[in-house]
């Protein structure tokens, strides 16, 4: 009896060990970051965010949403190397944003609680390399968003922070989406 205990324990003991050999080694180190799905984009690690708005009238603080795009960037592709920041040295990429028209309208008045408003905003975006070659460019895009506004606002309504917040956010979303994931 104790023949055949020792005997199963040495067998179970070799399985474990023949087992053991065989897996692959245990990774220790951070995450390999996903691969980007663009591989015109495969040497690019820092991206310099430019917005201009040539819509006329011109409601849209550039710099703010530039600063918006450049943070979502690094939040949607920090983990695939990708840093984005706005103005400053020169990148391995620069990322334009041209808006070509802008319209709010508002949608509804709920008097005491406030308005709603939609905001259309048309844009176009490309990235060009440090030698200035085109790597990818989207035109034609759009974003539509609402936001409800208090009673009393300014009459620019594109100025209002919650306006600013909805818009902003969209924008950052959209105008990364396609050009990075």
């Amino acid at each position: 009896m104790l023949k055949k205990k020792l005997l199963t324990i040495a067998g179970v003991l070799g399985i474990l060990a023949c087992g053991a050999c065989f897996l692959p080694p245990i990774h220790t180190g951070p995450p390999a970051p996903p691969p980007l799905p663009f591989p015109e984009l495969k040497d690019i690690h820092t991206v310099r965010v430019f917005v201009t708005d040539n819509s006329v009238p011109a409601h849209i603080d550039t710099a703010a949403i530039a600063t918006v795009v450049a943070n979502s960037v690094n939040f949607f592709r920090g983990g695939a190397g990708i840093t984005a920041y706005v103005g400053g040295d020169p990148a391995d990429a620069d990322l334009t944003v041209v808006i070509s028209n802008e319209k709010a309208t508002l949608k509804r008045v709920e008097p005491p609680e406030g308005e709603t408003w939609f905001f259309d905003i048309g844009f176009s975006e490309s990235i060009k390399n440090a030698s200035g070659e085109i790597l990818k460019q989207r035109s034609n895009l759009h974003v539509r968003c609402f936001s409800r506004l208090p009673a009393k606002h300014p009459d620019d309504v594109w100025s209002v922070p919650e306006a600013k917040r909805a818009y902003g956010a969209a924008w950052g979303y959209v105008a990364t989406h396609g050009m990075f994931f």
